[in-house]
């Protein structure tokens, strides 16, 4: 009976005991939160991010992914304005990988062309 007792009493002291420390860990969270918020106003993030949204803009035009993409899951799709950016972005996005492409083939013809010489010339070591 003493045992049941002393655990009952020492469940109830380590209850507390956490209630207790629950209450000052919870006004440590909302310090972070101020310290968070004077480090971002500090480094100037703010700023930062309305740069890169006009930059984004800039580049991509006023097509907003995410209202798209919530958009054609709730089934509420504009097809006038939708499909049109979305075009613009994939030609935008073909010119780029055709660019690329391009200046890849280019430079394994000029390896190429100029394996071929070093042969000619009886260079053996070029790869």
């Amino acid at each position: 009976m003493n045992n049941v007792n002393f655990f009952r009493v020492l469940k109830k002291l380590i209850i507390i005991f956490i209630l207790i420390n629950m209450a000052f860990f919870t006004k440590d969270i909302y310090g972070t939160n101020d310290v968070i918020n004077k480090q971002a106003q500090m480094l100037n993030i703010d700023n930062f991010l309305a740069e890169s949204s006009k930059t984004t803009e800039e580049v991509f035009g006023n097509l907003d992914y995410f209202d798209i993409f919530n958009n054609l899951i709730t089934g509420n799709t504009d097809i006038k304005n939708t499909f049109p950016s979305i075009i613009s972005f994939f030609k935008s996005e073909s010119k780029i990988i055709f660019k690329s492409i391009i200046t890849i083939f280019i430079v394994v013809i000029i390896n190429s062309i100029f394996k071929a010489v070093c042969e000619n010339l009886g260079n053996e070591s070029v790869r």
